[in-house]
């Protein structure tokens, strides 16, 4: 059973990862979601503070639609990758107010920002959805790579590599 000291747990731990020097480092556009460096401290603050409710149980999510929206972790131990992706779902909807934008171009700018996330860690990434890693890895590189070398211009998403994620989410 999940008490209340294990919330502050990981909203702390969250809003750590989310402000962290590595998230800073995330940014892109892809369609028209644009990344900004700040935005996850922005979102990690607001876990802290309970603007964004954090659950736990029933697998790992965001409800854009609950009263506040809120972030759900599967588990009280959440890997990073999976607090990154999530917390994309809640930049997203924190800074394009009013936009339509689709689940698979919400879906692939938070597996693209996952990915970087464990590039920018050392890690390989590995995503949860079959045929998904390599593509999402190739273009996480790539918006490091443009990143690093661009420290005033933010990466952007060619379309076919953003359609091209979108086709392999579209099959779930």
């Amino acid at each position: 059973m999940v008490d209340a000291i294990d919330l502050e747990h990981i909203r702390y731990t969250a809003r750590s990862i989310l402000r962290s020097p590595t998230c800073r480092k995330i940014r892109f556009r892809l369609d028209m979601v644009h990344i900004q460096t700040y935005m996850y401290a922005y979102i990690g603050d607001a876990i802290v503070d309970r603007r964004i409710p954090v659950e736990l149980g029933g697998g790992n999510g965001y409800d854009p639609d609950s009263d506040p929206p809120a972030i759900h972790w599967e588990l009280l131990k959440v890997p990073p990758k999976a607090i990154v992706h999530e917390a994309t779902h809640a930049v997203i909807n924190a800074t394009h107010v009013g936009s339509a934008i689709t689940k698979a171009t919400h879906e692939a700018a938070a597996y693209l920002a996952e990915s970087m996330f464990e590039l920018l860690s050392g890690r390989d990434p590995q995503t949860d959805v079959a045929l998904l890693t390599g593509p999402a890895t190739r273009l996480a590189q790539s918006a490091i790579d443009f990143n690093e070398s661009n420290p005033n211009a933010t990466f952007t998403c060619p379309p076919p590599d953003t359609v091209f994620i979108k086709s392999i989410l579209g099959r779930l």
